[in-house]
């Protein structure tokens, strides 16, 4: 149907008649991507990440009892899909219950996190359900964001055609959020929703842009902003348009959308936000690393994605090319909507995140997962690339470049797919490089760099970090029990700094960093030999012993990390006795270990469970390693380390 000389020159009819057909090639394509998603969430490992034991409780709540909150039904409905073990790294109903104690009335109970997204599964899952096909939380999960993938992808192409299409496909699929496609958590849903917002503000459907933004703020309420925003323009900017029905019809949608979570809340427990009540919130408490969600090393996203990188540089460029901005038939002129909605995006997504007390989070492949949510607003740099690239008049040059693209975005994919468990207590493969051979060059957000040099979630038990070139150093407050981390390419250990790390906490009230001079006796104090017949316990930071490739200390016993690790040692000299190392401990399944003293095989060894490893290390004296090898490490549930034999205790001797 064509459009009227009216249609034409009302914006609430721009939509309709830009939008090509969706159906044909498109189509089968976005069928062929639906049906490599289908086969990736077959092979993928099911695992439960971050918050998504609350997003599959309260799905069990609305599918089976129709209600928001929790029930001693609904518990029990939880407590089965935790027993049935389908779904890795959950956790059990008691634990979950009492996680936030202060969302509690009476026998029911709520999260931190809103309802609205577990509703959503359930209500894609409920025709199945219906014609006698139930599916389980994840598959509902899985079944939503593969229609809101498809909803994007379309509106992306009726809006823009076939670049608006693969610029989304980028987005989605060569980006880090591709991780959470299989994933109960709200990443995946938030950058889908609101890339479509942004693209629908683009062709200036500002009330439809406004209504899909409005769905994520259900989760993110600081979102709220940009549809309040979109609705002013409309209304005070088209002030002489009549709204359609639809409008009206949307805009009372958004407001109700807008008000659910403040609502809720308020009325349950007297605030409009739970973070405010239980604890997840403290409003500006990060205004002095607002910087990190972008580019630190570890957590930001430009760093963690070398193809976002290409999409901003290149999508600027080719957006103020001459060439491009005379075309008229190339449509890359947005208006105010579409820029003031980039702009109160940006501001509304990190004043959220400004807020954030813990910014090394979990739930996340590397990169903090919050940074995603900037993703949407690569959109116009990824159109205005690929619309450069279709009027090129250098074929070899396109085709190159258009190669390339797919391979960052294959390549991206692949990386991020083949990450099984999270990752927030090791740092990137560039950060590792910096705080080795440029330390001075970047001072991460303290919270950060502790988590990441030293293992550990949470600062709380930790005194000092040493970075990878074992002269930079965090230094915290003092506090009961805290450890010093040092790591193993370093020529001393915890136990020869302790004394000057507990006097340079001495008035300190806040982290700071400071520099290490292994040369200087007053800072590291000279090694002495191991004590015969003495015990040394899993924790020991006693001179003459030094762990390496170890975990950080737990209560009884401290993990291996790998198929390998070593116990350095310096004996007394001189020695005339054949001494044997005992190495006390406990294996994570059936385990083959093998040792070998100073790189030479020693003793095999069979165990499970509980043993003992006896070591010959013959009249050693001075500095000797003992480098343990295990047949079978595995990855336990809910942790993503990889062990195989937890240490208890070390004991020279003579042999018996």
């Amino acid at each position: 149907m064509g459009s009227t000389t009216a249609e034409s020159s009302d914006p609430r009819f721009v939509y309709n008649q830009a939008a090509p057909p969706f159906w044909g090639r498109w189509s089968l394509i976005t069928f062929a991507f639906v049906c490599c998603g289908i086969a990736a969430a077959i092979i993928l490992p099911t695992i439960r990440v971050g918050d998504g034991m609350e997003y599959y409780a309260m799905f069990l709540a609305w599918s089976d009892t129709s209600r928001p909150w929790m029930t001693e039904q609904s518990w029990a409905f939880y407590q089965k899909l935790f027993q049935s073990q389908t779904i890795g790294g959950m956790l059990d109903a008691s634990t979950v219950k009492n996680m936030f104690p202060a969302l509690r009335i009476g026998a029911t109970a709520d999260f931190n996190h809103f309802w609205f997204y577990s509703l959503l599964a359930a209500i894609v899952a409920s025709p199945l359900k219906f014609v006698g096909i139930p599916i389980g939380p994840q598959s509902s999960f899985l079944l939503l964001h593969a229609l809101i993938f498809v909803a994007t992808l379309a509106v992306a192409q009726a809006s823009n055609g076939w670049r608006g299409y693969w610029t989304a496909v980028i987005l989605l699929i060569g980006s880090p959020v591709i991780w959470y496609f299989n994933k109960a958590h709200t990443e995946f849903f938030t950058v889908c929703i609101c890339l479509m917002g942004l693209i629908l503000t683009g062709r200036n459907q500002l009330v439809a842009g406004a209504l899909m933004v409005s769905l994520a703020a259900t989760q993110n309420p600081g979102l709220s902003l940009v549809p309040i925003a979109l609705l002013a323009i409309r209304g005070f900017g088209n002030w002489s348009i009549p709204y359609s029905r639809w409008e009206v019809v949307s805009i009372v949608a958004t407001v109700l959308l807008l008000a659910a979570h403040p609502t809720y809340y308020l009325l349950r427990y007297g605030v409009i936000t739970p973070q405010l009540f239980a604890g997840g919130a403290d409003i500006g408490v990060g205004v002095g690393t607002a910087y990190a969600w972008f580019l630190d090393p570890d957590i930001g996203l430009l760093p963690n994605w070398p193809l976002g990188i290409v999409l901003l540089v290149a999508g600027i460029y080719y957006y103020w090319r001459p060439s491009i901005r005379k075309d008229s038939s190339i449509s890359l002129e947005w208006g105010l909507p579409f820029w003031t909605f980039i702009v109160v995006f940006f501001f509304a997504a990190l004043i959220s995140h400004i807020s954030t007390p813990h910014i090394n989070s979990g739930a996340t492949p590397g990169l903090a997962r919050y940074a995603l949510w900037y993703i949407p607003l690569f959109y116009p740099c990824g159109l205005a690339l690929l619309t450069a690239l279709e009027g090129s008049d250098h074929g070899l040059q396109q085709r190159a470049a258009i190669g390339t693209l797919a391979i960052g975005v294959l390549a991206t994919a692949a990386t991020h797919l083949s990450i099984v468990q999270e990752r927030y207590v090791s740092p990137s493969t560039i950060s590792k490089l910096i705080q080795t051979y440029a330390p001075g060059f970047y001072n991460p957000p303290y919270e950060v760099f502790g988590a990441r040099y030293s293992g550990v979630d949470g600062l709380a038990q930790v005194a000092a970090v040493v970075g990878p070139d074992c002269h930079k150093i965090l230094i915290l407050p003092p506090s009961s029990d805290s450890a010093i981390f040092v790591p193993d390419g370093c020529s001393y250990q915890s136990a020869q700094i302790a004394d000057w790390v507990a006097k340079s906490q001495l008035g300190l009230t806040s982290p700071r960093y400071s520099r290490i001079d292994p040369r200087n006796p007053s800072v590291v104090k000279a090694l002495v030999p191991i004590m015969i017949a003495k015990d040394y316990a899993f924790d020991t930071s006693g001179a003459g012993i030094r762990l390496i490739g170890w975990s950080s200390v737990e209560p009884t016993h401290r993990w291996s990390l790998g198929p390998s690790n070593a116990i350095e040692l310096r004996l007394p000299s001189p020695n005339s006795v054949a001494l044997c190392a005992a190495i006390r401990g406990g294996t994570y399944g059936p385990q083959t270990i093998g040792a070998s003293v100073d790189g030479k095989q020693a003793m095999e060894q069979a165990a499970n469970g509980e043993t003992e490893l006896v070591v010959p290390l013959g009249k050693k004296e001075g500095d000797t390693t003992i480098t343990l090898t295990y047949s079978n490490p595995q990855i336990p549930p809910d942790d993503p380390r990889q062990v195989a034999f937890a240490l208890r205790s070390v004991r020279i001797d003579a042999c018996p």
